[in-house]
């Protein structure tokens, strides 16, 4: 934003994570910005579109719904086209208006032939970091032939490190640890504190730039 320092002010505030400027409208003086971790209940890394008043009123969801968003905002800004997903849930396009609220259903991914070939979605779990506070999801892979009354090996998929995590939060119908699942294994993966920095400052730096932490993967593997 340009003008002199005192017409200058914040936007949007609160306990969440604004990642991106989508969008400027000058003349309505808003703004349209990605976040996660504002809304209750869901998973912190979902993704959604905001409109926020320059002075920091008038916090908008733009794309609502329990999933991770990658919504897109027409250019006169009447519009969004609200692509979203899970991890476990099937891809869906709907039109909404510049309030968010939907306008119609544009389509619906058809899964009819990766469920005729036996194929089947994996799962999510959620456990407690190392601290015993922490929320952490989690992700679990199964044989398509999976049997109940059988033992499997476990194997965890782990990729901790300063500035990533192994998580993936929109859906995907292949993966490298859906591939070793049809070998007779349950996979696993979980988030890790000193992760991602799309989560908070306080989960970034469990290690990042730490120096009582500086042992990169050390710190994050006791999650």
């Amino acid at each position: 934003m340009t003008g002199p320092a005192s017409s200058r002010t914040p936007s949007p505030t609160g306990d969440f994570r604004a990642s991106t400027i989508v969008n400027v409208d000058p003349k309505n003086r808003i703004l349209y910005v990605r976040g996660n971790a504002r809304e209750a209940n869901e998973n912190v890394f979902f993704n959604h579109l905001y409109s926020v008043h320059f002075d920091g009123t008038g916090l908008t969801m733009l794309d609502p719904g329990d999933a991770n968003h990658t919504s897109s905002l027409s250019p006169s800004r009447q519009f969004v086209v609200d692509n979203y997903s899970c991890f476990d849930q099937v891809p869906r396009s709907v039109l909404r208006d510049a309030r968010g609220i939907k306008v119609m259903d544009l389509e619906t991914a058809d899964l009819s032939k990766l469920i005729e070939v036996g194929w089947k979605m994996p799962e999510t779990f959620q456990v407690k970091a190392a601290d015993g506070v922490t929320d952490l999801p989690g992700q679990m892979w199964k044989p398509f032939d999976f049997d109940a009354k059988k033992k499997y090996p476990v194997i965890a998929h782990v990729y901790p490190g300063p500035q990533t995590e192994s998580m993936q939060h929109a859906f995907t119908p292949s993966s490298q640890q859906q591939q070793m699942a049809q070998l007779g294994f349950i996979v696993i993966q979980v988030g890790n504190r000193g992760g991602t920095p799309l989560r908070s400052k306080a989960y970034q730096s469990y290690s990042y730039w730490n120096p009582a932490r500086l042992r990169p993967g050390r710190q994050e593997v006791r999650d």
